[in-house]
């Protein structure tokens, strides 16, 4: 499986290696998120903004018990063999890519000027209806209670984050709503250039 932090080491890699030059505006969708609020904190001379696409968070595992969240993430496991699910998922260890995200974040947080945008899916997630979920499984309800939580917290983190709603979308923001993904890049962009020029 890999990480976070693996996945960050190979994007600032191949960034080097194809000689792109930095500061970047990073997008991230669901674990991609979380690698560019990671790559962010390791690299921070090099990211000029982030945009957050419905992104995982460690957040997510602190709102659930240690049981929940053993649950949920032995299901997340299962779906990456779950036929039909499109597209297919890497795998991926989510709780050595949290632990990685925690410590980062203790040791260089984000700064506070950091131009971000954190957009968070409206509608609930719904589970495929042919999975049987454990006993002891949260309901779909805390569920998208905890995604939306978290969601919260993450666009906390740095002080003049603009946080939106998808109002018509589920976890694949970018193909429900793609305007609002290209408009908040777009933002985005009109912000940094005139620091990074």
């Amino acid at each position: 499986p890999v990480t976070a932090g693996s996945s960050v080491a190979d994007l600032h890699a191949l960034l080097r290696a194809a000689r792109v030059p930095g500061p970047y505006l990073l997008v991230g969708h669901s674990f991609g998120g979380l690698i560019a609020r990671l790559y962010a904190s390791t690299y921070p001379r090099q990211v000029a903004g982030l945009v957050s696409v419905d992104a995982s968070t460690e957040f997510n595992r602190d709102l659930l018990t240690p049981e929940q969240y053993a649950l949920q993430e032995q299901l997340g496991i299962e779906l990456d063999s779950v036929p039909g699910i499109d597209p297919p998922l890497e795998i991926a260890d989510f709780s050595a890519s949290y632990d990685q995200m925690i410590r980062a974040k203790a040791a260089r947080p984000l700064r506070p000027t950091l131009p971000m945008v954190v957009l968070t899916r409206g509608l609930p997630q719904v589970l495929p209806p042919e999975l049987s979920l454990p006993p002891g499984f949260p309901d779909a309800d805390t569920l998208n209670r905890v995604w939306r939580t978290a969601q919260g917290w993450l666009a906390a983190l740095v002080p003049y984050a603009r946080h939106a709603i998808a109002r018509k979308s589920e976890h694949y923001i970018q193909t429900a709503q793609p305007k609002l993904v290209i408009d908040s890049v777009r933002r985005e962009l009109r912000m940094v250039r005139p620091a990074t020029v």
